[in-house]
């Protein structure tokens, strides 16, 4: 019965984890900025334009491009093409993800890790985002699963060489992928080595070294390009790790970057209560001496490692692919929790951890199973506004388009009848100029100011100050607010 009860529940955990993001899917919300930028590439580029530097401060895998260009291509260009391949790859991680966690839990806590990450809302917003941070997630699990059957399973020399050319070939599909191959290749050949398995360490090198090969070229030929483009970088500046550790600044920088993932991207709303319990996790592994662990842990501390040279950033998103760890690590600090309290009050020692779980995923669950349900995420609902503009429009109006709104309304302008409209680009906001933008406004007649992505990155709503600027010399005369955008129409003849 007990058995019975764990497979069903597995199944339930299982299906609402598709159906979220199924569900998610089908909403099918509009773009966001960064979105509609590496979009408009996938339109405006041919196959070999997306292996070079991309357009808008824009990168990405070229292998995961192609396979987008190629269904775009072939289903057309909409939302449902671009995000067709995260879709997939965020279902996939969910078996595999099941997969894993059966080298590290019994039955409870299995299904205690797997509610964990079925619910996680940053997991399942990139299972339906085109960008490419949910197809990381998904190739660093099915490297690390490989990596586990290895270690634990007997195989053919076969086997070993086609997961070899498929982890060469992972690479143009998933920047972080590098570092779960580096990991995997550390802990197989101290493996291989204490147990004087000489042949399977001879099949490694001859693999370690395909993998070198493929990253290297991909690196020189295709990555370094990206890594000199001053925009991402200065973007980036404050993700990258600090080599002067003998500042207290650094150690600062150090503590907070690595506990502040347990909030983002691990998704624990009581961040203190999930880096207590993710630490005793890692600590737990790694007195135990039990190699899976480092294969767990290695490729979060590679990415570090190459933050500290300006080569990845650790912004939460790209660190997305360190969920699935962080996540069985703060379940292995639960179970040992359980554990030590089990001698001591064997009838309360369970319940007591279930309602730590509870604490640990109620938000998330409120959020992936409840609220978005109830009222789907929408990000920068540009859709709603341009057809609220194509609907109330009159001949001889104005859109004056905010600068940071270019990017959705350049992929959506030719999708809404808006020809009529003479178009006026905002400056950017960063730029000492953009005042006079309101120079070319007054007596325009009627004039639609529309703006999404409007925060800026010292927290400054444009939205607000922009108002108050128009407010002075027109009337304002309707606006229509949505999630992260807005749109007004004023009458700019005469105040």
């Amino acid at each position: 019965m007990k058995q019975l009860n764990y497979k069903v529940g597995v199944k339930i955990l299982i299906g609402l984890g598709i159906f979220i993001r199924l569900y998610q899917y089908l909403v099918c919300r509009s773009f966001y900025h960064d979105e509609a930028l590496l979009a408009r590439n996938i339109n405006d580029l041919s196959f070999p334009e997306l292996t070079s530097v991309l357009e808008f401060n824009q990168a990405a895998p070229f292998g995961f491009l192609w396979l987008t260009k190629a269904i775009v291509n072939v289903a057309g260009d909409q939302e449902y093409s671009f995000r067709l391949i995260p879709l997939l790859a965020g279902i996939a991680s969910i078996f595999v993800f099941y997969k894993i966690i059966q080298y590290f839990f019994n039955s409870s806590f299995r299904l205690i890790a797997l509610a964990f990450f079925i619910l996680n809302n940053h997991l399942v917003f990139y299972s339906i985002s085109f960008k490419q941070y949910g197809i990381d997630v998904f190739i660093g699990l099915l490297i690390t699963w490989a990596f586990l059957k290895v270690l634990n399973e007997e195989h053919t020399q076969k086997e070993f060489f086609v997961w070899t050319f498929i982890g060469a070939s992972l690479v143009y599909f998933s920047q972080p992928s590098i570092f779960f191959l580096a990991s995997g290749g550390l802990v197989l050949t101290f493996s291989f080595l204490g147990k004087k398995n000489f042949p399977q360490f001879k099949n490694l090198t001859l693999s370690g070294s395909i993998w070198i090969a493929s990253f290297l070229f991909y690196f020189f030929f295709f990555l370094r390009p990206n890594l000199s483009n001053d925009f991402l970088q200065n973007y980036h500046t404050q993700y990258y790790m600090p080599l002067s550790f003998w500042k207290a600044e650094s150690w600062s920088w150090y503590i907070d970057s690595f506990t502040n993932l347990f909030s983002n991207p691990t998704d624990i709303h009581f961040k203190t209560l999930g880096v207590i319990f993710g630490f005793l996790g890692i600590i737990f592994g790694l007195l135990k001496n039990d190699k899976k662990y480092f294969l767990l842990l290695l490729p979060i501390l590679f990415a570090f490692g190459a933050s500290a040279f300006e080569k990845y950033s650790t912004i939460p998103r790209l660190m997305l692919f360190a969920t699935p760890a962080f996540i069985i690590f703060l379940v292995k600090g639960l179970e040992f929790v359980y554990q030590k309290l089990d001698p001591i009050i064997p009838k309360f020692s369970f319940p007591i951890t279930l309602i730590l779980c509870g604490i640990l995923l109620l938000q998330s669950f409120l959020n992936s199973a409840i609220h978005q349900i109830a009222k789907p995420k929408r990000v920068e609902n540009i859709k709603a506004l341009l057809s609220y503009i194509e609907s109330e429009k009159q001949p001889n109006d104005v859109l004056y388009l905010y600068f940071h709104s270019e990017a959705q309304f350049g992929y959506y302008k030719n999708k809404y009848e808006l020809a009529n409209l003479e178009i006026i680009q905002g400056k950017n906001p960063y730029d000492e100029l953009w005042e006079s933008d309101f120079e070319a406004l007054k007596n325009k007649g009627r004039v639609w100011v529309l703006m999404t992505h409007y925060k800026r990155l010292d927290g400054t709503l444009d939205n607000q100050i922009y108002t108050e600027k128009m407010n002075t010399f027109c009337l304002k005369t309707a606006e229509k607010n949505e999630a992260g955008g807005v749109v007004l129409l004023y009458n700019c003849s005469s105040k």
